[in-house]
C-alpha cells in the first residue's frame, strides 16, 4: 500500500477534528442545524489553517443523506463515496492552474445542471486570488445569483487581492493561526495513534517551528520520525530544522551584556561550521529575547510556552538587562533579518549586527570603574572648593586689616568706591581662577572622556573627535568652548549635535556640570580680528595717503 503523508491520513472528517478554528465551526454548525444555507462563502487565512479542509467537511454534511447536518455520518453512501473522491457533486478546483476567463466560463455552464448524488452542488474553489480580472468579471453573475442547488466556498491565503465585488458578495469566515498549545496537543494524539513516541520539548520545538500552521507541523513530525529513533528528542528536531540549541542563545545574551565581540563571533563561527540555516538561526534569536522581554514586564508564564526550568533560567538572564535595551536589541535584529535574507554575504551581516549588539552597553566592569572615578573626581573637587573658599577667607580678613589701618580722614565716599571696585575685581579674579582649574581638569581627564564615549557605541563621533583633533578650548561661566582642526562645516554640526552626550561624558569623568557652547576651528577669532585690523589700515591709507601714514605694530 502507498504510504500516505500524515497531514493527508489524519485531515478533519467531520467538524469535531478541525483544530484552533472553533468560533468557525460554531457558526457553520449553527447554519447547518437551522437550515439557513448561504450561497457563496470566503475561507481566508494563512497556509494550513484549515481552510480547504473545513470546506469539505461542510460540503459533506451538505449532501449526508442524513442532512443537512452538523454531524455526518461517515457510513451512509454519499460520505462513502466523499471520502473514496468519487462523489460527483462536489468539485475542487485549484484557481492557481484554471484562472482563466475560459475556465469559469466552462464553470458557469455546469453550474445550471442539478446535483447527480446528493441535495447540492458545491464548488470548492482554492487560492481564488490567482483568478485574472477577466475570470473574476465572468464569475461575478453566477455568484451572485446562482441556482438553488448550488454553494461556493472560496479559500485564499490574500484576501486583499480579490475585488470588492467579489467580497461584498461572500459570507467571510478569517481563518487564525492555530495556538502552539492547540498544535502540541494535536501532535500528540497523532503521534498516539502512529505509536511514535516524541519528547515533549521535543513536540514544542515542532509546534513553535510551524507558526500556527497544521499542515506543517504534521510535515515536520513526519520528517522526525524518518530518523529512526525510538524516541524522538528535542535533539532530534533541532537537527531536522537546521536550527540551534537554547545554550548558544544563552551564551550570545551573556556576551552581548557583558560586552564582549569576541565570544560573539565565537560563536557565529559554530553556529556556520554546523551548517545551520542562518535566517532561522536569526529568527530563533529573536524569538529568544523576545522571551526575556516577556519575563521583564512580567507577562504571564503561558505566552512564553516553555518548560518551568528554561523558564527559571532565563528569568536568571532576564535580571541582567533592561526592557529599553532588549528593545534596541530586537530593533537591530530585525534589520539584520531582513537584510539576510537578501544579500550575498549573510554572515558578514548577521556578525556586524551581533557585534553592534556589544556595543549598546558598557561592560559591568567598566561602569563599575568609572562610577568609582565619578566619585573619586567629585570628592577632589570638592576638597578643592573648600581648599579655595578657606584661602579666599584669608585674603578677604587682610584686606579688612588692611584697610583699618589706612587713613581715617580719607574721603569716605572715594574709600567706599574704591572697596566696590577691588571687591568686584576679586569676585572676577576668583571666577576666572575657577574657570580657568575647571578647564585644567577637563584637559587633564579629555582622553577619558573620549575612552568613555568609546566604549559607550558612539564611534562615530569618537571618531570624528580623535580625526580633527578636538579639545578644550576655553571655559567661560560654565560655558564650554570646543576647538577643532581641518573639520569642514559640516563636521562641525555633528559634533555641535552630540553636545549633550559630550557634556554627560564630562559630567561622570570629571564631577563638572558644564555647558558646550560652541565648537569652532582652532585659531578663528583670532584670524578675524587681524582680518578686521587689515580692513581698518587699508581704508586709512585709502582716506590719508600712503605717504602720511606710518603703520606701527604693539
Amino acid at each position: 500500500m502507498t504510504y500516505l503523508a500524515l497531514y493527508r491520513k489524519y485531515r478533519p472528517s467531520n467538524f469535531d477534528e478541525i483544530v484552533g478554528q472553533r468560533p468557525i465551526v460554531r457558526v457553520l454548525k449553527n447554519q447547518l442545524k437551522s437550515g439557513k444555507i448561504g450561497h457563496a462563502y470566503l475561507f481566508c487565512g494563512m497556509r494550513g489553517t484549515g481552510k480547504t479542509s473545513t470546506a469539505r467537511v461542510f460540503a459533506k454534511a451538505l449532501n449526508c443523506e442524513k442532512g443537512p447536518t452538523d454531524n455526518p455520518c461517515g457510513v451512509c453512501r454519499n460520505c462513502l463515496a466523499f471520502q473514496n473522491g468519487s462523489f460527483m457533486d462536489i468539485v475542487e478546483m485549484d484557481a492557481a492552474s484554471h484562472r482563466g476567463i475560459d475556465d469559469i466560463r466552462d464553470l458557469r455552464e455546469k453550474v445550471n445542471f442539478p446535483p447527480s448524488q446528493g441535495r447540492y452542488r458545491v464548488y470548492i474553489i482554492d487560492e481564488v486570488h490567482m483568478l485574472t480580472q477577466e475570470a473574476f468579471n465572468a464569475l461575478l453573475k453566477t455568484l451572485e445569483e446562482p441556482p438553488k442547488h448550488t454553494v461556493f466556498i472560496l479559500c485564499t491565503t490574500e484576501p486583499n487581492k480579490l475585488p470588492a465585488t467579489i467580497l461584498s458578495r461572500c459570507m467571510r469566515f478569517d481563518f487564525k493561526r492555530v495556538s502552539l498549545g492547540d498544535i502540541a496537543e494535536h501532535l500528540k494524539r497523532i503521534s498516539q495513534k502512529q505509536g511514535l513516541r516524541v519528547d515533549d520539548r521535543a513536540v514544542k520545538l515542532i509546534a513553535r517551528h510551524s507558526q500556527g500552521s497544521i499542515r506543517d507541523s504534521l510535515s515536520l513530525l513526519d520528517k522526525a520520525s524518518g530518523t529512526g529513533s525510538e524516541v524522538i528528542t528535542y535533539e532530534d528536531v533541532l537537527e531536522i530544522l537546521g536550527a540551534v540549541e537554547d545554550e548558544v542563545f544563552i551564551r550570545i545574551a551573556l556576551a552581548v551584556k557583558e560586552g564582549n565581540p569576541g565570544e560573539v563571533l565565537t560563536v557565529i563561527e559554530g553556529v556556520f561550521e554546523k551548517g545551520k540555516d542562518i535566517n532561522r538561526f536569526v529568527e530563533d534569536l529573536m524569538y529568544f529575547f523576545r522571551n526575556l522581554l516577556l519575563l521583564l514586564i512580567k507577562c504571564p508564564p503561558e505566552l512564553i510556552d516553555l518548560p518551568l526550568e528554561e523558564i527559571l533560567k532565563l528569568k536568571e538572564i532576564a535580571s541582567k538587562y533592561k526592557k529599553e535595551e532588549i528593545l534596541q536589541i530586537l530593533d537591530i535584529l530585525k534589520a539584520a533579518a531582513n537584510e539576510v535574507k537578501w544579500t550575498a554575504v549573510p554572515r558578514i551581516v548577521l556578525e556586524s549586527a551581533l557585534v553592534k549588539l556589544t556595543m549598546l552597553s558598557p561592560p559591568v566592569s567598566v561602569q563599575k570603574e568609572y562610577i568609582k572615578s565619578e566619585g573619586e573626581n567629585k570628592a577632589g573637587c570638592d576638597k578643592e572648593r573648600d581648599a579655595q573658599h578657606e584661602k579666599n577667607q584669608d585674603v578677604a580678613e587682610r584686606e579688612k586689616e588692611k584697610e583699618k589701618k589706612e587713613d581715617p580722614k580719607e574721603d569716605k565716599k572715594s574709600g567706599r568706591s574704591a572697596s566696590k571696585t577691588e571687591e568686584k575685581e576679586g569676585e572676577e579674579e576668583k571666577t576666572k581662577k575657577k574657570e580657568d582649574e575647571a578647564l585644567e581638569l577637563i584637559k587633564a581627564k579629555w582622553q577619558d572622556v573620549v575612552d568613555f564615549l568609546s566604549k559607550n557605541g558612539k564611534m562615530l563621533l569618537t571618531s570624528m573627535i580623535t580625526s580633527f583633533k578636538v579639545l578644550p578650548e576655553k571655559m567661560q561661566k560654565n560655558h564650554l568652548t570646543l576647538s577643532a582642526q581641518e573639520a569642514s562645516q559640516g563636521q562641525l554640526d555633528f559634533i555641535k549635535s552630540q553636545k549633550k552626550l559630550i557634556e554627560e561624558a564630562i559630567k561622570i569623568i570629571t564631577g563638572l556640570e558644564v555647558n558646550v557652547q560652541d565648537v569652532k576651528i582652532k585659531g578663528t577669532e583670532g584670524k578675524k580680528e587681524r582680518e578686521m585690523d587689515d580692513d581698518l589700515v587699508e581704508n586709512v591709507i585709502k582716506l590719508f595717503g600712503k605717504d602720511i601714514v606710518e603703520i606701527k605694530e604693539d
